[in-house]
């Protein structure tokens, strides 16, 4: 299937497809760029001065005086009434809860920080792996790793959205994931089209190699042997 279809490329892609190609290859970068500032933007844009909305708060009232006080205090800002607290909360010290707080906010940086650094680490990676960092390739493989890599941010932007420390309904969160694992798939694909069609061959070599079940289905040459050097013919000198 995988043979058919590098042998399909080049007829869908045209005899100008050395023109509109690298246009696209641009787009793509275009579009990464985009993905990698978009984050960053929105976080500046978020910490912008505004004007502030009407806060509502909840409120309870005192039995004892009839004022109406904040849900965080615990006592009557008028008469010092104190509320009736909750079993964890009279016996669990306010320092521990303190540190078990930060701790948990520091878990959840670092586990923010660890998922950016592999986002923009994957990004790196494949630019790097699929050479999209010059323009000087040939039509179908600048074609077939552009598409790669557009979906493989479409699937790091889904996992995104599935692993963020952030209030999100189980039903989105298993979506996005299963969103993720398929555009990743997808990638899988592509991958093997790429180095099929000459961006690795060694690679694509090993791997017909290892899973012997795309044999029949991928045909990539072997890699180049260096020549063997020629002999030396021996001279027979006479007597």
């Amino acid at each position: 299937m995988l043979a058919g279809t590098l042998k399909t490329i080049p007829t869908l892609m045209g005899a100008h497809a050395a023109l509109w190609v690298p246009y696209l290859h641009a787009a793509v970068l275009s579009f990464v760029g985009a993905a990698v500032i978009w984050p960053w933007l929105m976080a500046a844009i978020h910490h912008l001065p505004r004007t502030r909305e009407i806060e509502w708060m909840k409120l309870w009232r005192c039995p004892e005086c009839g004022t109406f006080n904040r849900q965080t205090f615990i006592a009557c800002s008028h008469c010092e009434y104190h509320l009736t607290l909750g079993f964890w909360r009279r016996r669990m010290p306010t320092l521990l809860s303190e540190k078990i707080a930060r701790a948990v906010r520091r878990l959840v940086f670092l586990y923010a920080l660890f998922g950016w650094l592999l986002f923009y680490a994957a990004i790196a990676g494949a630019v790097w792996k699929l050479q999209l960092y010059t323009f000087y390739l040939a039509p179908i493989q600048e074609l077939l790793a552009a598409l790669t890599l557009a979906l493989g941010v479409i699937g790091l932007l889904f996992f995104r959205l599935a692993f963020s420390p952030r209030k999100k309904s189980p039903l989105g969160a298993v979506l996005d994931a299963a969103s993720g694992v398929g555009v990743v798939c997808l990638t899988a694909i592509g991958f093997l089209l790429w180095a099929s069609a000459g961006g690795d061959i060694a690679l694509a070599h090993r791997i017909k190699v290892r899973y012997p079940w795309l044999h029949s289905t991928i045909e990539t040459p072997p890699p180049v042997q260096p020549a063997a050097p020629a002999a030396t013919p021996k001279i027979r000198h006479r007597q």
